[in-house]
């Protein structure tokens, strides 16, 4: 299922859901991933700045693809949801 993420914030919840579909801990995937927990939380709550690596280590670490399609701007509530 495809789902959007248009923040840090929106793209930390999805990454949290996964992680918590899989059963998982943030502890026990820094390890599948290579990265820190303290890292893995930051991320999951939408601290910017999280270097793109780090996202393709955990999309791989959940067996998640990253897709980038035309944005729908129909899709977005408000001036916020684009930024």
């Amino acid at each position: 299922m495809a789902q959007i993420a248009r923040s840090p914030t929106q793209m930390g919840s999805l990454i949290q859901r996964a992680r918590r579909r899989k059963g998982l801990t943030q502890t026990e995937l820094a390890h599948l991933s290579g990265l820190r927990q303290e890292l893995i939380s930051k991320i999951e709550s939408g601290h910017d700045g999280t270097k793109l690596g780090s996202l393709y280590a955990l999309f791989a670490a959940l067996d998640l693809d990253l897709l980038v399609d035309v944005r729908n701007l129909g899709d977005a509530a408000g001036i916020d949801d684009i930024f």
